[in-house]
């Protein structure tokens, strides 16, 4: 089973992303401070993280920074999630990020961007 680790600071829409996901058969872990990411991602090895690129306190781009920064976190491949489509252009060149989601999102949409970023 894949696992999957969301960073989302928005309670009600992770908890929607990750019964959707759960549905189609993926663990998966919501971290809502993206401050110890690394740390979880070290631990936990996820397959892919959805990581929503305006947190309070660390900004995706910065997380994103110290998985890079991590040998253990290095490969692991990012999907960014935002409101904001013009934050796209910041992340669209980055090392292991997959894609962008943007909010709001349908399922079907969520689902199709997860499958493609895992096969990458």
């Amino acid at each position: 089973m894949k696992k999957i680790l969301i960073v989302e600071d928005d309670l009600s829409l992770a908890e929607l992303m990750r019964a959707r996901l759960e549905k189609e058969n993926y663990e998966v872990r919501v971290e809502r401070d993206g401050r110890h990411v690394g740390e979880i991602a070290k631990k936990n090895h996820p397959d892919l993280i959805l990581l929503d690129a305006v947190l309070p306190g660390l900004d995706g781009r910065s997380i994103h920074q110290t998985l890079l920064s991590d040998p253990a976190t290095k490969k692991i491949p990012v999907l960014v999630v935002s409101a904001n489509a013009q934050l796209e252009q910041a992340f669209v060149d980055l090392e292991n990020v997959k894609g962008f989601v943007h909010k709001p999102f349908d399922n079907a949409h969520l689902i199709a961007k997860v499958s493609e970023a895992l096969k990458a």
